[in-house]
């Protein structure tokens, strides 16, 4: 028998309120520029955007199990950490994650891709973490969620504040990267870059994640064929405790041949990371 939507509405509802000083994915720049498919920045390549027709496929499934249910909204939740949840239920959570995701893909899906489903629900970590395994369905659900937030961010809701749109356009971030870029690995997760500045003479971009618990920060360059892109990310294999989150930065040297470039750090241009 199916879970009926209004049940996973509640149990998820009852995992995603957000607990101020505590470690949560780190909060949306302050006026990021909405992003759709149509933003330069956001360009897809030679990837394909899911069809209407194959996001409503995916979003049909098995009746998901009310334990995965309940567990999903945790990790969508913006609480999914060890200091909120202790190392036992962090544990056990990811491992069944690991064990089982396309039961929680499933649950994703039906509960993500719902009409009336929350769109500034931290969405894409999940599917940071079933890409290891499940690359192709967590890009395909990726795509079909960003498609979903252009929509909201052209059309916002009634009553909708910048707040609102800060945090939607940083969920939709994340998704996109789920959906464009490389597999992570369960020990890394995207960093939310606060600002980026490049010394020009030295090609030495550096970036700051304005909350971390001390998780050392890597960045990676990919060459496009008409920018550059640096990846910012996270170690979560190192130990990481704190009440506050503080900022932690690093640098990374773009390639002196392909200075010429513009340069996007997760997505954002860096023009518009170097301004805040």
């Amino acid at each position: 028998m199916r879970i009926p939507p209004s049940f996973m509405r509640a149990l998820l509802a009852a995992s995603l309120p957000i607990v101020l000083g505590c470690r949560s994915p780190a909060p949306a720049p302050s006026s990021p520029a909405p992003a759709g498919a149509d933003d330069p920045a956001f360009d897809s390549g030679d990837l394909p955007w899911p069809s209407p027709a194959a996001c409503e496929a995916a979003a049909e499934g098995p009746a998901p199990d009310a334990a995965v249910v309940e567990e999903l909204g945790l990790v969508v939740g913006g609480l999914f950490a060890v200091d909120h949840l202790g190392p036992e239920r962090f544990e056990s959570i990811k491992a069944h994650v690991r064990d089982e995701p396309d039961a929680f893909l499933d649950a994703w899906a039906q509960a993500a891709l719902a009409p009336d489903a929350a769109v500034d629900a931290y969405w894409a970590n999940l599917l940071e973490r079933t890409a290891v395994t499940r690359r192709d369905r967590s890009r395909l659900l990726a795509g079909c969620l960003v498609l979903r937030l252009d929509a909201a961010l052209a059309h916002p809701p009634a009553g909708a504040d910048a707040s609102w749109a800060d945090r939607v356009a940083d969920h939709h971030r994340s998704l996109y990267l789920v959906w464009r870029e490389p597999v992570l690995g369960e020990s890394r997760r995207l960093a939310q870059p606060a600002t980026a500045t490049l010394d020009a003479s030295t090609q030495v971009l550096r970036v700051e994640d304005s909350c971390t618990c001390g998780e050392p920060l890597e960045c990676t360059v990919a060459a496009g064929p008409e920018r550059l892109d640096a990846l910012l990310t996270l170690d979560l294999s190192a130990p990481a405790a704190c009440r506050d989150c503080f900022p932690g930065t690093t640098t990374c040297r773009l390639p002196a041949e392909l200075r010429d470039r513009a340069v996007t750090v997760n997505g954002r241009s860096i023009s518009a990371l170097s301004s805040e």
